[in-house]
């Protein structure tokens, strides 16, 4: 009985082990890859592929109901390939050049970001 519940318990940790390691990891180098990219925005991946850098310039229409514009469709594919939610799409489209650099983290991915009226969303995604 006691050879069954250790034998057990070890094929549990096992599977947990294999299963907790798949390689399905989402990367920003495959993230940047499957970028469309459109008008008046730059995307940069580091040569080690340690960072994406978006930088997105545009002027909204005042009426523009979605808050980063229909331009920032990389920015915000990036944010929901990498597991940010929805209220980080929401910081960046409410920050001022007078708030300074803004952060966010999830488990895997750090996002900093900051605007300016003349210069546009700076976003750098990187690994935590």
């Amino acid at each position: 009985m006691m050879k069954k519940k250790i034998l057990l318990i070890l094929s549990g940790c096992f599977l947990f082990f294999i299963t907790g390691c798949d390689n399905n990891s989402v990367t920003l180098s495959d993230v940047h890859r499957n970028l469309e990219i459109g008008e008046q925005i730059r995307v940069n991946l580091s040569d080690d592929g340690s960072f994406i850098e978006v930088t997105v310039t545009w002027s909204c229409p005042p009426n523009d109901e979605d808050i980063l514009c229909s331009r920032s469709n990389a920015v915000n594919s990036i944010l929901a390939e990498l597991g940010f939610g929805q209220n980080v799409r929401q910081r960046m489209g409410t920050t001022r050049a007078l708030d300074g650099r803004q952060f966010a983290e999830n488990e895997d991915f750090r996002v900093s970001w900051t605007f300016h009226p003349d210069d546009g969303l700076q976003v750098l995604f990187e690994y935590r």
